[in-house]
């Protein structure tokens, strides 16, 4: 596999940027970064890009993940996390 983007570096426009580019390309390789970066200390802002992410890709893998959220968050993001 090739060397994937380290998409927690950077300030959080940079990283909201990577986020964005890898959902639209819905690229499944950059999965486990994803959850690695939505379970760091990331803005709620860009942890809600991160979920739209995760949806788009579409991956089965994630569903687990997703409904541990569903039971763990609150506010805004249940409706992305929902989506």
């Amino acid at each position: 596999m090739k060397n994937l983007k380290q998409i927690k570096k950077g300030n959080e426009d940079q990283r909201r940027s990577n986020i964005i580019n890898i959902s639209r390309k819905k690229d499944s390789r950059y999965i486990s970064q994803l959850i690695e970066l939505y379970n760091s200390n990331e803005t709620y802002e860009n942890k809600r890009h991160i979920i739209r992410a995760l949806g788009n890709i579409g991956d089965s893998s994630i569903n687990s993940f997703l409904i541990k959220l569903l039971n763990n968050e609150n506010g805004i993001i249940l409706g992305d996390i929902a989506e």
